[in-house]
């Protein structure tokens, strides 16, 4: 359970790293997103 929560924080992590970085990388998580979790980030 302690695992689930740290993977949670670190994607959180991510995902405001990646907003704040350049498009191009924006692209790749999101494409990522989409294969992980079969859906599109509301920001997009």
């Amino acid at each position: 359970m302690e695992q689930h929560e740290a993977d949670k924080l670190m994607t959180l992590r991510k995902k405001k790293k990646i907003m704040t970085n350049d498009k191009k990388f924006s692209i790749l998580f999101v494409v990522a997103n989409n294969l992980i979790y079969g859906e599109v980030p509301k920001w997009l």
